[in-house]
């Protein structure tokens, strides 16, 4: 799928100033222009989420977190931590890359599942939600592509690791794919992120993520 730049900037989100009609970047300007920026998705790539009926026995499902949704009929929302994600964060954010979150998940809920990752907010510099995604409907579904030309960032310069083909699908040459996170009973040995983490320490200083795009097989990297 192929899109002409103008077509792209007719698609960024608008805001008014007046009488005129504004259109914006998702993300202010980088301080430092060479900045690298890496985009996380949240749900099967971060963390595994099940939502259970209030009230359910909390014991039968494996959780780091739950907390109750705020829409009815109000169910518990169960929410587990990939193996090695805060290590995978403080990573990153000490190699210096921009860190930003960009999820298809609601801001009610992906915001509780960040402040739980990323409590001080000093790991995670962005976060952006299903109201920043461009909506599509599949087969009667809905489904969300994340459009990295709203960020605002030179693409040489960003990569987005997502367990969802359709979330990048604008931008395929961008992505890094990861295996998604699921319940099994062996998913304590997951090491996806141990070895995107060494992936990106190995190739920090390349000048832009040509490298990483290249090949894309981060679990040779170790």
């Amino acid at each position: 799928m192929s899109l002409k730049p103008l077509n792209l900037y007719k698609t960024l989100p608008t805001t008014k100033a007046g009488n005129a009609v504004v259109r914006r970047y998702l993300l202010p300007p980088l301080e430092c222009p060479y900045q690298k920026t890496v985009v996380l998705d949240l749900d099967l790539t971060l963390v595994n989420t099940v939502i259970a009926p209030k009230g359910s026995d909390r014991s039968a499902i494996r959780h780091d977190i739950v907390f109750q949704s705020d829409d009815p009929p109000y169910d518990d929302i169960y929410v587990l931590k990939r193996p090695f994600v805060d290590e995978f964060l403080r990573r990153l954010n000490k190699i210096g890359f921009e860190v930003v979150v960009f999820t298809a998940g609601t801001k009610a809920y992906a915001s509780r599942v960040l402040d739980f990752l990323d409590p001080s907010r000093s790991l995670i510099n962005h976060r952006l939600y299903r109201d920043s995604c461009t909506p599509i409907s599949i087969c009667g579904g809905a489904a969300y592509m994340k459009n990295l030309f709203h960020l605002g960032r030179d693409l040489r310069m960003v990569v987005v690791v997502d367990d969802d083909p359709i979330s990048y699908c604008l931008n395929p040459s961008r992505a890094i794919p990861i295996k998604p996170f699921l319940r099994y009973a062996d998913d304590r040995q997951d090491d996806e992120l141990m070895n995107l983490m060494g992936y990106f320490l190995e190739n920090r200083y390349d000048v832009c993520f040509e490298k990483f795009n290249s090949t894309k097989n981060y679990r040779n990297s170790t």
